[in-house]
C-alpha cells in the first residue's frame, strides 16, 4: 500500500510547489510598480508595451497560421491508444524567435526573448477527426517534417506578431552591442538575469495575467494539500 502512500505524496507535493510558485510570483507582481522605458534602470522590472521588429532581422513565418512574428512555438502530437485510454505524445516540436522592441509611450528598449517564459494563449489549434480535415498548408509542414498523416494528430501554435501588446517581467542589462538600442537614454536591453532567473512574457496585461496567476495558486493548494495530506495518512496508518 506504500506505493500508492507516496505516489499520492509526490503528486502533492509537486502541486503544493506550483502553488507556493504561483503565490511569490502573484506577490512579485503586486508588489512591482510598472516601469516606463524612458525611466529604465539596471535591475528587476516590469514593462507593457507593443512588440516593434529589429530591422537587422526578417520576420519569422509561423508554420501553422504562416503569419509574420517575432517568436513562434509549434507542436504536433499524436494519440497514442493504450490500456488506459491513450495518450497523447509529442512527435514534432519547433521554436524560434528573435530579438524584439518593446515600445510604451516614453520610447523603445531591445527585448532578448532567450530563456523567457512565454505565457501566450494559442493562437492555432486543431485536434484531426470527427470530420476535420487538414489544410494544404498542414500537410506540407508535415511533408516537410516527414510525418506521417496517419493516427489522430494535434497541432497547436503560440505566436508574437508585431504590434501584439506583451507583459513583461524581466532584468535590464546594459546592452553589450548598443547599436541595436533604439536610442533609449541609457542603452539597455531586457533579459534573463544573472541574479532574478525571472524572465516571464505575457501576451496578458498585468490585471488578466495576476488573475490568472492567483487562479492557478488557488487551484494548485486546493488540490495539492489534500492530495498530499492522504498521501501522509496512507503512509502513516498503513490503511
Amino acid at each position: 500500500m506504500n506505493e500508492y502512500a507516496f505516489a499520492f505524496i509526490f503528486l502533492g507535493a509537486i502541486i503544493t510547489l506550483i502553488g507556493i510558485k504561483e503565490f511569490k510570483l502573484k506577490n512579485t507582481i503586486q508588489d512591482l510598480p510598472t516601469s516606463k522605458v524612458r525611466s529604465l534602470a539596471v535591475g528587476f522590472v516590469e514593462l507593457f508595451g507593443k512588440i516593434v521588429p529589429t530591422m537587422k532581422k526578417e520576420l519569422l513565418k509561423s508554420l501553422f497560421s504562416e503569419k509574420n512574428c517575432v517568436y513562434y512555438d509549434c507542436k504536433i502530437e499524436r494519440y497514442q491508444s493504450s490500456k488506459n485510454g491513450g495518450h497523447w505524445i509529442t512527435i514534432f516540436h519547433e521554436i524560434k524567435r528573435l530579438e524584439f522592441f518593446l515600445k510604451d509611450n516614453t520610447g523603445s528598449v531591445l527585448v532578448n526573448p532567450n530563456f523567457a517564459q512565454l505565457k501566450l494563449s494559442p493562437s492555432f489549434k486543431l485536434t484531426t477527426g470527427f470530420g476535420k480535415k487538414l489544410n494544404d498548408n498542414l500537410l506540407r509542414v508535415m511533408s516537410e517534417k516527414k510525418i506521417h498523416k496517419w493516427g489522430q494528430k494535434r497541432f497547436t501554435e503560440y505566436i508574437l506578431t508585431p504590434d501584439n501588446e506583451v507583459y513583461i517581467l524581466g532584468t535590464t542589462m546594459i546592452n553589450p552591442d548598443v547599436n541595436n538600442a533604439l536610442k533609449n537614454e541609457d542603452n539597455l536591453i531586457i533579459q534573463k538575469g544573472n541574479f532574478n532567473r525571472m524572465f516571464l512574457i505575457s501576451d496578458s496585461n498585468e490585471k488578466n495575467f495576476l488573475k490568472k496567476t492567483i487562479t492557478n495558486m488557488i487551484l494548485c493548494f486546493i488540490f495539492g494539500i489534500p492530495t498530499l495530506i492522504f498521501g501522509l495518512f496512507l503512509l502513516f496508518t498503513g490503511v
